[in-house]
């Protein structure tokens, strides 16, 4: 997790990868292409439709706002594209199994690694890097990493 700019000191920050979580199939916006969720969504996006059509409108508005506007569905989710190098899984989705090879860390689970060979980005063991995110994926996960540890806690709201 930790920006190839920051990577140093002897530390870095690690989230570990798991399969994408089964809700995420019971949302066909979302099967059509997992990497939407690290984007603002419309909120009718955000969620599967038949839960859509089961909020009333006074719902909609408690917990999207209105005039509704995009915002992170699933704030501490982010997905990482399927690659032929990352294992192929069995993925429960609304229309059944399907194989997928897409890839999500929680930003709840990021942890710090205190390591002496870790000098720089250029001067560390880097043979367990196996894919680097594109340019694009890199900014919406700095984007969604900044949206989610600068939310406003409930308690703070006055």
């Amino acid at each position: 997790m930790t920006p190839c700019c920051s990577i140093g000191g002897g530390t870095l920050a690690l989230c570990p990868l798991m399969p994408l979580d089964p809700n995420l199939g019971r949302n066909p916006y979302l099967v059509e292409d997992f990497t939407r969720l690290n984007r603002p969504l419309m909120p009718e996006q955000s969620v599967p439709p038949e839960a859509w059509a089961r909020m009333s409108e006074e719902e909609k508005q408690r917990r999207f706002g209105f005039p509704y506007a995009p915002h992170y569905a699933l704030l501490n989710y982010f997905v990482y594209a399927g690659h032929d190098l990352l294992p192929k899984y069995v993925f429960t989705s609304g229309q059944g199994p399907l194989e997928a090879n897409h890839y999500m860390v929680d930003f709840r689970r990021i942890s710090p690694l205190d390591w002496k060979k870790i000098v720089d980005a250029k001067k560390s063991p880097m043979e367990v890097k196996v894919l680097q995110l594109t340019i694009e994926a890199r900014k919406q996960l700095r984007d969604k990493l900044a949206s989610y540890f600068a939310r406003v806690p409930d308690e703070d709201q006055v």
